[in-house]
């Protein structure tokens, strides 16, 4: 049939993958070791896709009405199972008694290690209509199911909608030659995103030992199944603008968006009276909204012998947490390494800083506040005379005025989260040369400088080797009287109990801001009738140096090389600058 169009993809992968590895006696420490492995992974997909297209014209023989509908359906199937056995301590030629360190049968281990098997359903149709190419409609709805999910997930809807006005077409703007093209844009649609695993949804069991003298099979307690497990979901609302004149001289395009993510996944512990440990969740929501913007401009005339490009971007984004689990306002996660708790409240952005407020150091004694009802100065602990504040020590922030440092005298402080990204970038020729720079920001970032927060804490371990922050470059206290950004480095008698260094501390949060220069690239073409005559066709030279430096006030070694909870974990050590030649 005219018009009417059906195809068909399926695609099978099969991969196997095998280990052997001996080592020998000689080589172990007198004591064989024998590891083998053998891996299995198929693959299947396929899409069948039914599309129907047609245009209508108009009365002066244009074309006018186009429409296109297609519908698909889409299966996915993926299994991956690993078996491997590792027996150490075999047979060996030499025996000698009594054999007490031998023991292979104990460290003889075999059995699946990895075991995947996942499946995927959808079915989904579109249609879309436009006039002239000047109002434009697309409709999608989409049906998804996954074994992932718990079984009473089911299929899931996912509809988008999005409508187009390329308004320069209209006929106003027939006499305006500067125009090039504008159009409005408005999008709505929801998308998912599986998460966890099918033993999240369904539960585990595993080889037990023997009862009875018979193998058994047990549930394993770590995981209750939740049968309501269900996909991340993703809803978006966007409003945008594209423009552009001179002859693509120069050109906007702006996005403002809302974008709501829904059951969002993690596991959560539960009551041990449930025999299980925990369970996967997905009872968290939050929102994104921000604005986009991108624009390119041509300064040089089309009889310039330059070409020059510059291009710039730049987004604004705020995140806000809207739901918690069990119905909780707010929710701390516990940072057991660091004790870099995180803050979720609800109507505040999802990854605030939970930490110790440092409003200095003490300069003397009398400076430590006193508790009026005992006497006793603020302290940390118990009251013992070593756990009492004194000068040299940092002042933190006593929330709940019981003069005595504990967790309650944390505060929210800070946002690991990025506010606003961009970028500017350059782009000049001139013949057989080309001259590339490439720029990138971040700002309103809080970072945690863990690197000088661990150089720091090595003072108060002496005789412990570790790098240390030469002190003639910070502002410590240095004796009675001293006004003072960091404690004193040298009491090492209380340092273990004040930790006047620990990571968990505002001092350490800096402004993670920074502009940086990410490439400049010189590139130039040899004339093809030059190198021609060496029976070379094309010839290029290029010299690019990366990662060339920052302009921030951050005092770390490199505001971008940190993790996504805002924690610099470079250990002391910037990002080396990278300088190569290519031909």
């Amino acid at each position: 049939m005219k018009n009417l169009r059906l195809s068909s993809t399926i695609n099978y992968t099969n991969s196997s993958s095998s280990t052997d590895d001996f080592s020998p006696a000689a080589l172990q420490g007198n004591q064989s070791r024998l590891y083998t492995y053998n891996g299995k992974e198929t693959k299947l997909y396929n899409r069948t896709l039914l599309r129907y297209n047609k245009t209508f014209k108009d009365g002066k023989g244009e074309d006018a009405h186009g429409f296109l509908l297609f519908a698909f359906s889409e299966i996915n199937a993926s299994y991956f199972k690993a078996d491997a056995m590792l027996n150490e301590r075999g047979v060996n030629d030499q025996l000698r008694g009594p054999l007490t360190n031998i023991i292979g049968l104990s460290n003889s281990k075999g059995g699946t290690i990895d075991y995947r098997d996942d499946r995927s359903v959808a079915f989904a149709g579109s249609f879309s209509y436009n006039y002239k190419q000047k109002y434009v409609l697309d409709f999608n709805y989409r049906l998804d199911a996954n074994s992932q999910n718990g079984i009473n997930a089911g299929y899931l809807a996912n509809p988008s909608v999005s409508v187009k006005w390329n308004f320069n077409r209209e006929n106003w703007f027939n006499n305006m030659k500067w125009l090039d093209f504008a159009d409005i844009r408005l999008s709505y649609g929801s998308n998912i995103q599986p998460v966890g695993n099918i033993f999240d949804a369904y539960g585990r069991f595993s080889g037990g030992g023997r009862y009875n003298n018979s193998p058994s099979v047990v549930l394993d307690l770590d995981r209750v199944p939740n049968l309501d497990l269900q996909p991340t979901k993703a809803t978006t609302i966007n409003a945008g603008f594209d423009i552009a004149i001179l002859k693509n001289k120069v050109s906007l395009s702006m996005d403002t968006y809302y974008k709501q993510n829904d059951n969002i996944f993690r596991y959560k512990d539960i009551s041990s009276a449930n025999s299980f440990a925990r369970i996967a969740s997905n009872e968290i929501s939050n929102v994104n909204y921000g604005w986009e913007f991108q624009g390119t401009v041509r300064p040089l005339s089309d009889s310039s012998p330059f070409k020059w490009t510059l291009n710039a971007n730049f987004a604004i984004n705020r995140e806000v947490l809207a739901k918690l689990p069990d119905g909780l306002r707010d929710l701390i996660f516990i940072d057991t390494q660091n004790g870099q708790d995180i803050y979720y409240r609800l109507g505040t952005n999802s990854l605030s800083n939970y930490l110790y407020n440092t409003k200095g150091v003490y300069a003397t004694n009398s400076q430590v506040p006193v508790d009026p009802l005992t006497g006793l100065p603020y302290r940390i602990g118990s009251p013992s005379l070593l756990n009492f504040f004194k000068a040299g020590d940092p002042i933190f922030t006593d929330l709940d005025g019981n003069y005595v440092l504990n967790n309650f005298d944390k505060v929210i402080a800070g946002n690991s989260q990025p506010q606003m990204v961009g970028g500017f970038n350059s782009l000049l020729q001139w013949k057989n040369w080309t001259f590339e720079v490439q720029t990138s920001f971040t700002l309103d970032r809080d970072i945690l400088n863990n690197p000088l927060a661990t150089q720091l804490r090595n003072y108060n371990r002496p005789t412990v080797p570790g790098s240390l922050v030469p002190l003639n470059q910070i502002n410590y206290w240095n004796g009675q009287g001293s006004v003072s950004q960091y404690g004193n480095p040298n009491d090492y008698i209380r340092s273990g109990i004040i930790d006047p260094f620990r990571l968990s501390q505002t001092l350490f949060q800096e402004d993670g801001s920074y502009f940086k220069l990410n490439v400049i690239k010189v590139y130039y073409q040899l004339n093809q009738t030059f190198t021609r005559r060496y029976g070379i066709e094309r010839m290029a030279v290029n010299l690019t140096g990366a990662n060339l430096g920052f302009i921030t006030r951050y005092s770390g070694p490199n505001p971008e090389n940190v993790s996504s909870l805002g924690r610099d974990d470079s250990g002391g050590y910037p990002a080396p600058r990278q300088f190569t030649f290519g031909l």
